[in-house]
């Protein structure tokens, strides 16, 4: 009687346990969970530059308009507001205000446009920061070279 007892209990526990086991990889009926959308990926894009608040992972010329920058990455900056600027060495080209789709703790992702001026110099400087609540100071700036594919002397 223990012997069978002890038996449908081992059953009983194997069919639970392979019940609880799937291969959906934390899909339900499909579809992604909450918890699904939160997970990293294992492997990260190419960050092209980075510091404390700021990782970058693309910048690329447009190439059917003249002077004209996407830029994009993730930010982790309060109220997911920062700054940006476009210098060539002699002038600021371009500047404006961004926003992440998440601000501090979390890292938000962004996406910025720049139509920027006509370069004076071939190399040029984006600077990516966020202003200083108390003054207006830049923090946390990160530089980015760049060069300017349009450039004529």
């Amino acid at each position: 009687m223990k012997k069978h007892l002890f038996i449908s209990l081992a059953i009983v526990s194997i069919l639970c346990i392979s019940g609880c086991q799937t291969n959906d990889n934390g899909k339900k009926d499909g579809k992604v969970t909450v918890e699904d959308k939160d997970k990293k990926p294992a492997v990260e894009d190419q960050i092209l530059a980075e510091n404390e608040v700021f990782k970058v992972t693309s910048i690329v010329r447009e190439e059917t308009v003249n002077n004209v920058f996407e830029v994009e990455g993730t930010a982790s900056v309060f109220e997911a507001m920062f700054k940006y600027r476009l210098e060539d060495g002699h002038n600021v080209l371009a500047e404006g205000s961004v926003m992440a789709d998440k601000g501090a703790p979390d890292w938000g992702n962004f996406k910025i446009k720049i139509s920027h001026n006509q370069p004076s110099s071939p190399n040029g400087v984006l600077t990516i920061y966020v202003a200083s609540a108390k003054d207006g100071t830049a923090e946390n700036e990160l530089n980015i070279p760049v060069e300017f594919a349009n450039f004529e002397r």
